[in-house]
């Protein structure tokens, strides 16, 4: 009985593990939601799924609204960053902006960053 008193008080929160098998299945706007009541441990990789899931269905607009509006700017979400804009210049390429595409190349901050991207557009 006391220990039927107690599950009742005490409120279980979602263990984290559970909380990972269960991303897939969860729209951007769903982990967006589940990561603002989340504990701080898991935020982050909640956030960083929802931008990665936006980059992935094109919305790389958003997808750098939330790495910028969610996530700590402390560099470490530079790769998030290049993805967006490599999925940028994809879509450029894919809708004939090529002007666009090679904007974009120019900004990369490296030699080898850049001669990668120039080869992606060559292909």
């Amino acid at each position: 009985a006391k220990l039927a008193q107690f599950d009742k008080a005490f409120v279980r929160q979602q263990a984290p593990q559970e909380i990972f098998l269960d991303m897939e299945n969860k729209s951007p706007d769903e982990l967006i939601a589940m990561a603002a009541k989340s504990q701080d441990e898991i935020k982050d990789v909640l956030y960083q799924q929802a931008a990665m899931k936006l980059i992935e269905q094109g919305d790389t607009a958003r997808a750098r609204k939330v790495v910028k509006d969610f996530l700590p700017d402390d560099g470490a979400w530079d790769p998030l960053f290049a993805e967006i804009d490599r999925k940028e210049r994809e879509q450029a390429v894919k809708e004939g902006k090529l002007e666009e595409a090679r904007k974009s190349v120019s900004r990369l901050g490296s030699s080898e960053e850049r001669a990668l991207a120039l080869v992606e557009l060559a292909t």
